[in-house]
């Protein structure tokens, strides 16, 4: 659960919430029948007042921390891209550092997206279609520029699905220079590292404003974005909600010590 400092008063665009709940469940009813695995990507995800707001609060690039070639489980190719974590990173960031950002210090309008995230609505959306109601949710925004690419991969075993709100505009977006991401099935060998090219089913997902896509992990769910061709300083914005299997507290301790510890090395 996300805690998140009191709302400053103010004027606000959105009165009724950021989440279409209409919208999200239409879009639902397909859900287990989409091929290669779960999935769905319903267009005005968020209210379009909403979806203004949010993005021109978007968090600034100073916050974010570059992902430059880290090496990746399997001798997958890296994930190049600029990173941002809300209130816990996987690599080991604390609040405060660059890759990691206190939900109190968010504009306003995030901290209440990301209070209806965690409010019942959307947790038993969620839990309907993964079919499980114990669920942590993490939260991450991730940036990336010209060349910048997801190699196909799959999610680790803890993460049960993730949504993915896209938060670029015609403004700021051509879709010719890319920035889909590709749901793959079907691989033509067993390597640990492929390449977009070594499935013989590829789903992409439309990258449009104020879309989003919500699947579901598995084993053999794999998908990945290709190296993006935009011109220099144009960046494709995403905000990633990751649903988890809760982990025992001191699991998580040792995991957090472990991660702090090897910043020191």
């Amino acid at each position: 659960m996300v805690e998140a400092a009191p709302i400053t008063p103010g004027v606000h665009l959105v009165t009724r919430g950021y989440l279409d709940h209409q919208v999200a469940e239409s879009a639902a009813r397909e859900f287990g029948a989409r091929e290669p695995f779960p999935w769905i990507a319903p267009r005005a995800s968020l209210r379009p007042a909403g979806f203004e707001e949010l993005r021109r609060d978007y968090p600034p690039p100073e916050l974010f921390e570059r992902h430059q070639d880290i090496p990746r489980h399997h001798g997958q190719r890296p994930h190049n891209r600029y990173y941002l974590a809300c209130e816990e990173s996987p690599y080991g960031r604390l609040p405060g550092e660059p890759g990691c950002v206190a939900a109190r210090s968010l504009a306003a309008s995030w901290q209440r997206l990301l209070q209806e995230f965690d409010g019942a609505w959307y947790r038993n959306f969620v839990a309907r279609l993964l079919e499980t109601n114990r669920l942590h949710l993490h939260f991450s925004w991730h940036m990336a520029g010209s060349g910048d690419a997801v190699s196909p991969h799959c999610d680790s075993a803890r993460r049960l699905g993730t949504h993915i709100f896209n938060f670029n505009s015609p403004d700021d977006w051509d879709p010719a220079w890319g920035g889909q991401t590709v749901l793959l099935g079907d691989p033509t060998d067993s390597r640990p590292d492929p390449s977009l090219g070594d499935f013989r089913v590829r789903h992409p997902i439309e990258y449009g404003t104020n879309r989003s896509l919500l699947f579901q992990n598995g084993e053999n769910h794999w998908h990945g974005v290709s190296p993006l061709q935009c011109p220099p300083g144009a960046l494709r914005k995403v905000f990633l909600v990751a649903f988890l299997r809760p982990e025992r507290r001191l699991k998580v301790i040792g995991r957090r010590l472990r991660d702090r510890a090897m910043r020191w090395l």
